[in-house]
């Protein structure tokens, strides 16, 4: 089953000194589907150059799954109206893993243009898409989400779960100490010991979790 999506890039820059706009913002996954054909793949090409500028750290394109995932400080509604400007067929990212839906075989969850593995979230909770990370043991929640609900949500099956406590390590500014190395982390990241900036109410963003029961990863 394949999960698309550049996934390690996903909480807020540490800073030193007098924080930034962006430092006070955790950073933002949007995971959009639009039609690439191939006049449609050169649009998405464009479309992500002309994101370079907007604050946004990375942009995955997946031909085969028809999807592209934006990483950075940016806001889901403004980035979706810049694809869309495209011209193209845009919507956010419609599909769950179909383990994750109760009811994965109705017609409102069934879609035969869905990826291998993945159905439509019928889910009327705000979430927008969840995206499961068997190798790291991380779950992103994209969605008009409270955080804390979701950890509690997260909390109720019983396995041991918190926020994603990682960050790059090369945006740490003493990324060997005893506090921010941790065995454990995926490689490439360590743990964050900066204070995070306020959570942002109804608004879209992500909530990372880790559980280490390599065995669940169903959390929602």
């Amino acid at each position: 089953m394949g999960f698309g999506g550049t996934m390690e890039y996903f909480t807020g820059l540490l800073s030193s000194g007098q924080p930034s706009r962006n430092s006070r913002r955790q950073l933002e996954t949007v995971d959009l589907k639009i039609r690439m054909d191939c006049e449609g793949l050169k649009m998405a090409y464009r479309f992500c150059d002309n994101l370079c500028c907007v604050g946004v750290k990375s942009v995955d394109i997946n031909m085969k799954q028809q999807k592209v995932t934006v990483i950075g400080f940016v806001e889901a509604n403004k980035v979706l109206q810049k694809a869309k400007s495209t011209g193209k067929k845009v919507e956010f990212w419609p599909y769950v893993p179909y383990d994750l839906v109760s009811h994965p075989y109705t017609a409102q969850s069934y879609d035969k243009k869905a990826p291998a593995g993945l159905v439509r979230n019928t889910a009327t909770n705000g979430v927008k898409s969840v995206d499961i990370n068997m190798k790291q043991q991380k779950v992103t929640v994209i969605g008009f989400v409270e955080a804390n609900k979701v950890l509690k949500k997260a909390k109720s099956t019983g396995k041991k779960v918190e926020f994603w406590p990682y960050v790059p390590y090369n945006i740490v500014t003493q990324p060997y100490t005893a506090q921010s190395y941790d065995k454990k982390a995926p490689a490439g990241l360590v743990r964050n010991t900066a204070t995070t900036g306020e959570n942002r109410k109804e608004d879209q963003y992500s909530n990372m979790f880790s559980d280490e029961n390599p065995n669940s990863c169903s959390v929602m």
